[in-house]
């Protein structure tokens, strides 16, 4: 995700890259813990140090997960990033230092600069865009929620044994079939399935290459039609690309993505 984050800061974007525990080591409760703090961190106001003017808010947490349980933590696709980091981002536009303003009143980190909260997007890709949709969900404050080649239907993903049982390991057991009692947590495909929580409330931005995965495709589409069914406000693009040209600058499939996240936030 580094990559990315740098094209959106070269777009303007202030952008946080968030790394929290993998579940399938950790827990899954441990994983929407992180992403929950990540994003509540946002909000919480920090004296700011003097002379800092970063223009970039990157967040390095736990060493967490590959893609394979949740956009790199959660449920996933692929097994990428095996050096165990996952990310979820939150993003927003950049209005610069603002030296003037209260120190006590900047919200985040050790910013230096005044947010725009209220025009802040939260993405992630592969299983990282179902931990994307949750937080939103769970009440996130967000204008925007993104998913990049997203796992959206984790019932759907664990029946049809999507990367070898993934989903399962992360969930802390299989989901159940209708009318029987799951095996593990009761509540938590029900809580973390994207396709279980619609309408979020929020403006979506599903983002699904035409050459990936065709489970993934499959969970995309039906997303987007349920979600839109329930009332939500969604984008759906599915132009061509595979699972990772999504997170790929320079291809057009990001760009296409890119240039619809800043028409949203604009």
């Amino acid at each position: 995700m580094e990559a990315l984050c740098a094209d959106l800061a070269g777009r303007g974007f202030a952008v946080w890259n968030l790394e929290y525990r993998r579940p399938d080591t950790h827990g899954w409760h441990a994983t929407i813990a992180d992403v929950a703090t990540g994003l509540a961190t946002l909000h919480t106001p920090r004296p700011r140090p003097s002379g800092n003017t970063a223009r970039d808010a990157h967040g390095h947490g736990n060493p967490a997960h590959d893609d394979n349980p949740a956009r790199e933590s959660g449920p996933g696709h692929d097994r990428d990033d095996r050096a165990g980091r996952d990310r979820g981002d939150a993003l927003g536009p950049n209005p610069g230092p603002n030296p003037g303003s209260d120190p006590g009143s900047n919200p985040g980190l050790d910013l230096g600069i005044d947010l725009d909260l209220d025009r802040m997007a939260v993405a992630g890709h592969s299983a990282g865009a179902q931990l994307a949709l949750r937080a939103v969900a769970d009440g996130a404050r967000a204008a925007l929620a993104v998913s990049l080649a997203g796992v959206l239907d984790l019932v759907e993903g664990d029946r049809r044994w999507l990367s070898s049982g993934a989903v399962a390991a992360a969930m802390g057991g299989p989901s159940a079939a209708p009318g029987e009692r799951p095996s593990g947590d009761a509540d938590v495909y029900g809580a973390g399935s994207p396709l279980l929580r619609v309408p979020i409330g929020v403006p979506q931005l599903i983002v699904q290459g035409a050459a990936d995965d065709l489970d993934l495709i499959d969970f995309g589409r039906r997303y987007a039609q349920a979600a839109r069914r329930a009332g939500d406000d969604v984008t759906y693009l599915e132009p061509p690309g595979g699972h990772f040209d999504v997170i790929t600058p320079t291809t057009s499939i990001w760009q296409a993505a890119a240039e619809a996240i800043t028409a949203a936030l604009a």
